[in-house]
């Protein structure tokens, strides 16, 4: 009996976090957000402000691909931050019209100073002025997003996440934490 009730147990547990098939007639669908976050590194008294764009392919209900970028300020060097990654979402939609999410990703990040971006400002942004620090890593992010409203494949949502970012060399902090809010959109495709 205690092993049924084991198996039982098990077959609960696998059900609730196992990703739900899509069905025959959902479409793939593509989203674009744009938001703001803020964040904290492990330099001391060091934190920035970033502005964020994220474009996506919903492939399935669980499964997703993204490209983000932010661009931002952080206090300490007074530098420009230029940060893409790219990577795969998780996603499960434990009650209709909010869906959890994690997301784990490869990123770039460019720093330089404000006087670097002064004399240079094209050069700055896209990573080939002198002064800049590039720095490889990578990002893990833990959301929610709420629908706000759905028609004919085209869909309104706001979301909320925590992510935190590792560059492994020591030319700039090596981890950020932070908390960012974007407004977006899905649409079927």
């Amino acid at each position: 009996m205690s092993m049924l009730k084991s198996l039982l147990g098990a077959a609960v547990l696998t059900g609730m976090f196992a990703p739900s098939a899509r069905a025959d007639d959902e479409p793939t669908r593509l989203t674009v957000a744009a938001g703001a976050a803020m964040s904290k590194t492990t330099w001391r008294g060091d934190a920035g402000a970033h502005s964020t764009f994220e474009l996506g392919l919903e492939a399935t209900p669980w499964l997703g691909f993204f490209f983000l970028s932010r661009l931002g300020y952080g206090l300490i060097d007074q530098r420009m931050l230029t940060y893409v990654s790219a990577g795969v979402r998780l996603t499960m939609e434990p009650v209709p019209d909010i869906r959890t999410y994690a997301r784990l990703s490869v990123a770039h990040q460019h720093e330089e100073t404000l006087h670097v971006v002064a004399q240079d400002p094209g050069g700055a942004l896209f990573g080939i002025g002198d002064g800049i620090r590039h720095r490889g890593g990578g990002e893990l992010g833990l959301g929610v997003a709420f629908d706000l409203a759905e028609s004919d494949g085209f869909g309104v949502f706001v979301s909320v996440e925590g992510n935190g970012m590792f560059f492994p060399d020591p030319r700039g902090p090596q981890l950020y934490a932070a908390f960012s809010s974007a407004l977006g959109i899905r649409h079927a495709l």
